[in-house]
């Protein structure tokens, strides 16, 4: 009888560090984000973007679509508050607002801390190293928040919500 509770004591610990492990390995909000962005080729989707002060207040919101590809492509069409297009063919990075009747042309920055919509096309793990990960798994989404971890980021913190992904 005691060998048999000790063989059972002894599985019982062997299932729950198994248990354990794969709960660690499945609850990595960084390598669940870094898989579902390696299996992205190109992101089609409206969007909102709100900025807010330090105290938390909202400065400003636009929304509007944003198209995405591999190699730094991409498109962002911004409708309100007022319409602004930025692209860029990889290389090169134009700014074109209507109002002005003005088109801006200069070299892309090719670095994800200052121009993050390049992590969409792109799934870049020192990124992601440089952000504290969260997920939010609910049943139609997943929604991840990254806080930045140095103080002199450009974002403090992004959230990128996945809905409906194809």
């Amino acid at each position: 009888m005691r060998l048999l509770n000790r063989y059972l004591a002894q599985l019982f610990l062997n299932f729950a560090v198994l248990a354990l492990m794969m709960a660690e390995a499945a609850a990595d909000p960084s390598a669940i984000l870094a898989q579902k962005l390696d299996d992205i080729s190109s992101i089609q989707a409206q969007f909102v973007q709100t900025t807010h002060d330090s105290r938390g207040d909202v400065v400003s919101l636009s929304e509007g679509q944003l198209v995405v590809g591999s190699n730094a492509r991409f498109s962002i069409q911004t409708s309100k508050p007022y319409e602004q297009s930025l692209v860029s063919n990889g290389s090169d990075f134009y700014t074109y607002d209507p109002d002005l009747e003005q088109v801006i042309i200069r070299a892309l920055v090719r670095d994800v801390k200052q121009v993050p919509i390049l992590l969409l096309g792109d799934a870049d793990p020192e990124f992601l190293a440089s952000y504290h990960i969260t997920l939010v798994d609910e049943l139609n989404h997943s929604q991840f928040l990254l806080i930045a971890k140095a103080s002199d980021s450009v974002f403090e913190q992004l959230n990128l919500k996945f809905v409906g992904v194809q």
